[in-house]
């Protein structure tokens, strides 16, 4: 399975998981629609913590396996590692009851599968 495949599977799963996740919040059923959320938001928090904890860890081989450019990239990767956090505490929060504090995961995590079939579909360099 190619990396293109894979983001493909991702975005489709991930927002299966989210739709599933607001169709549950509608009916009611807060605690299953903040674990569905919290599913969705693990990615987005998983994929830049290992990044960012490649870059920590040797910040020299960081540069040499991914190039200077891909320094740029680690601003994002904090941010989304950020968004990430506030989306699982968002879900906490909802599960514990606060029905209001569910929004937090809805807005974080679907603009994070917007951006995730952006770069499923519209997005690829071509060598």
């Amino acid at each position: 399975m190619t990396t293109d495949e894979l983001v493909v599977l991702l975005a489709w799963c991930g927002f299966a998981l989210w739709g599933g996740s607001l169709v549950s919040f509608i009916k009611h059923k807060d605690r299953l629609a903040a674990i569905l959320n919290g599913i969705v938001a693990l990615p987005f928090l998983i994929m830049p913590a290992i990044d960012l904890i490649k870059w920590r860890s040797d910040p020299a081989e960081y540069v040499r396996q991914y190039g200077a450019a891909a320094l740029h990239g680690l601003p994002v990767d904090g941010a989304m590692v950020g968004l990430s956090i506030l989306a699982l505490v968002g879900c906490g929060l909802a599960y514990r009851g606060r029905r209001l504090w569910a929004i937090v995961p809805f807005l974080f995590n679907g603009a994070g599968l917007v951006v995730l079939f952006h770069l499923a579909y519209f997005f690829h360099i071509q060598f």
